[in-house]
């Protein structure tokens, strides 16, 4: 059976979905309220665009060490008692701040693209600003958001590679980095089978998110 020990091959394929799935959480919670911050506001988008430009730029490699420093200082603090062990976190961490970007340019071009009309509507009917975002913004602006959501999953996903074999964390990445490492050309099937199971479900997570994008239809309920 692949996997060592106890670790068997469904475990590996958990460990890589929590750490994708969590990081996409991290990355979404991040991007999702700047970008609709950045696209109602063009002197914050003034400020967060060149920086967004120059953090995307930076590989796992350098932010896994950034990560490790805050993490281990969170532990250190007792915030993260609770959680997870350092290494997941650490992972998690990494591929969030490496495939947040997609999804904040998603939701600031969906955010600064919406028709004049539908702002003009809320205006009229005296709209909170929470209602606005809730009923007028987040449901204009869904589709581009969906769309960077799913360049963010597809980004993460392939981060969790990298950042598995970094962090050491047990999933497939990390089995098969310690697989290669012990066993050479004898562990090539193993190896396979990790590899076609990380393809086989980015794809699968793909289209997951393409068919959420394509079931997105949006009415101005506030138009109603």
């Amino acid at each position: 059976m692949m996997g060592t020990g106890s670790t068997g091959y469904a475990d590996l394929v958990a460990v890589s979905l929590e750490v994708a799935l969590m990081s996409f959480m991290f990355a979404s919670i991040l991007a999702i309220p700047l970008g609709i911050l950045c696209g109602r506001s063009k002197a914050c988008m003034a400020v967060v665009n060149p920086l967004t430009r120059m953090l995307k730029a930076i590989s796992p490699l350098v932010w896994f060490p950034v990560m490790a420093i805050v993490v281990g200082g969170l532990y250190g603090s007792h915030l993260l008692e609770a959680s997870p062990g350092r290494s997941f976190i650490r992972c998690a961490f990494t591929v969030a701040l490496c495939s947040l970007w997609p999804a904040l340019a998603g939701t600031a071009l969906g955010v600064a693209s919406i028709e004049k009309g539908h702002i003009d509507v809320a205006r009229m009917l005296k709209l909170s600003m929470g209602t606005r975002l809730c009923r007028i913004v987040v449901p204009a602006a869904l589709p581009p958001i969906i769309d960077g959501q799913r360049l963010s999953m597809g980004i993460g996903w392939m981060m969790v590679l990298a950042a598995e074999m970094l962090a050491r964390v047990p999933g497939l990445a990390g089995f098969a980095w310690d697989v290669l490492q012990k066993g050479g050309r004898a562990a090539l099937p193993q190896i396979a089978v990790a590899v076609v199971t990380f393809a086989g479900i980015g794809l699968l997570l793909d289209q997951m998110m393409v068919a959420l994008r394509r079931s997105v239809t949006y009415v101005p309920s506030g138009a109603a």
